[in-house]
Parts: structure tokens; C-alpha cells; sequence
């Protein structure tokens, strides 16, 4: 019974993977020549108010040295600008380009895609049927984030 849940769950993630490709190739290639990280940064720019990389490594989970990469990268190409903040003229900002813009817009309409479509798919089942699933996938979920941080070692 485990080694087919366990089946099961790797099946489910392969799928995810693929559908996410789907949805991707949808859009066209305007999302292709980024990586899944640049994408969470860029939309964690146009949503956060005043984006500053202590903001953004807390809501990635990721250290400010990983997203200063990132933001690095992502000024190279264009999508993202510094400002200073009248009050701190040390700290820097982030802010869009017209250029990120287009990549925030198009990652969300990706993810708003992906959501419409697994709302319809869940209203199918019982109100009791989903609290279930949603018990099971918590406590997957805990159990993979202590796996993540060694304490299930």
C-alpha cells in the first residue's frame, strides 16, 4: 500500500512538471529564458512594497547572498531597477522595467491559468474528500520541509 502512494505522489510531481511546461509554451517563449528562481524574484518585485533583498530572501526562503545573484542577474538583463529610498540612502530598492513588467504580467497569467483550471478540477469532490486531501498534503509538506532541513535524518 505505501510503495503505491509513494508511486502515486512521484507520478503526480512528474505530471506537475509537465503541465507547468504546458502552460509555459502557452504563453510563448517570453518566460523560457528564465530560470524558476528570476521568475519567484521578479514577481516578488512587482508585488512587495519597497523590494529590498532582505524582503525578498524571507519571502523566498532563500539567503540574501542567493538573491543578490539573482538580482544581479535579472539588472544585466534589464528587468529590474534600484531606487533609494529618501529616508535610507544606503539601502537599495528594486523596481521593474517595462521589460520585467512583461515577465511579472506573463507569470501571473501563467500561474492565473494554472489556478482556474485546478478550481474546476476540485469542485468535484466533497467538502469532507478535500479536508482530507488537504490533511494528507499538510502533513506531507511538514514532513518534506524537515527532510529539507535534516531533521528527519
Amino acid at each position: 500500500m505505501h510503495k503505491k502512494t509513494f508511486d502515486l505522489l512521484i507520478k503526480f510531481l512528474e505530471y506537475e512538471k509537465i503541465i507547468e511546461k504546458m502552460h509555459k509554451d502557452r504563453l510563448g517563449s517570453i518566460l523560457d529564458d528564465y530560470t524558476y528562481s528570476e521568475m519567484h524574484c521578479i514577481d516578488n518585485i512587482g508585488q512587495l512594497e519597497c523590494p529590498n533583498v532582505t524582503k525578498i530572501s524571507k519571502q523566498m526562503e532563500m539567503t540574501k547572498g542567493g538573491i543578490s545573484k539573482i538580482i544581479s542577474k535579472l539588472q544585466k538583463k534589464g528587468l529590474i531597477e534600484t531606487y533609494n529610498n529618501g529616508e535610507n540612502k544606503k539601502e537599495k530598492y528594486f523596481k521593474l522595467t517595462l521589460e520585467g513588467q512583461k515577465i511579472f504580467d506573463a507569470h501571473k497569467k501563467l500561474h492565473q491559468a494554472w489556478y482556474n483550471k485546478e478550481i474546476q478540477y476540485f469542485k468535484n469532490f466533497k467538502a469532507e474528500e478535500l479536508q482530507i486531501v488537504n490533511k494528507i498534503i499538510t502533513e506531507l509538506n511538514k514532513y518534506l520541509e524537515e527532510e529539507i532541513r535534516g531533521t528527519n535524518a
